[in-house]
């Protein structure tokens, strides 16, 4: 998968300035640097949330997951939670046991720590696949 150069500007400074690169299948990334460098900014325009400087899509097509930094808990069991982003109860249990909060199920979501709505939240996002996953702080 290709992603295109970008680049984004606020207030007439450039914050990010992204060359281009092309991805591979099946591999992980990783964006690193210090607080304030673009990370999440990089993983919103990727993601599709924000636009780049540039109008139209920096990756060439496939389906993009985003998770943002801050993730939402609804006033609901954490499994419906999960269920929002598919149907499929096998598989929200096979994530559950996979990520270890199976024991959570049955919690309000909205009552759950940050580290446990964190990955009720990846949960809730893998009951689909994409092409590419976008974690901004995972």
């Amino acid at each position: 998968m290709k992603v295109s150069a970008f680049s984004k500007t606020y207030e007439d400074v450039v914050v990010l300035d992204f060359p281009g690169m092309e991805l591979q299948s099946g591999k992980i990334y990783a964006v690193i640097g210090a607080n304030g460098s673009g990370k999440s900014t990089f993983a919103k325009i990727l993601a599709g949330v924000l636009p780049a400087d540039k109008k139209g899509k920096c990756l060439d097509g496939g389906t993009i997951g985003y998770m943002p930094q801050k993730n939402y808990a609804f006033r609901m069991r954490t499994k419906s939670n999960i269920l929002l982003n598919g149907a499929d109860e096998a598989r929200a249990e096979t994530l559950m046991d996979a990520i270890q909060i199976r024991h959570l199920e049955n919690k309000r979501a909205d009552r759950l720590s940050g580290g446990e709505t964190a990955r009720m939240a990846l949960a809730r996002l893998m009951m689909k696949s994409y092409d590419l996953v976008v974690l901004d702080e995972p």
